[in-house]
């Protein structure tokens, strides 16, 4: 079974090209994300969109639960 890994900030620059290396690498891979257009951009790049936001402790955790791994590349401002 492959590794699921949570990314924060998958629809910009960094973290859209992060989500597709690890997607090409066999990650299954979920993506938080605030909005339906951000939505749209992770599920094209082949993550799992994960309606959310960093300060949202309740959709945090269900972002995370059964994930493996957390990569936080989004800015919080």
């Amino acid at each position: 079974m492959a590794s699921t890994v949570l990314v924060t900030g998958g629809s910009g620059f960094v973290g859209g090209r992060l989500i597709e290396r690890l997607v090409a690498k066999g990650y299954q891979v979920r993506a938080l994300a605030r909005s339906d257009d951000a939505m749209r951009i992770v599920q094209k790049k082949g993550a799992q969109p994960v309606r959310g936001s960093l300060n949202d402790a309740a959709s945090l955790a269900s972002a995370v639960r059964g994930c493996d791994a957390v990569i936080h590349v989004a800015a919080y401002f």
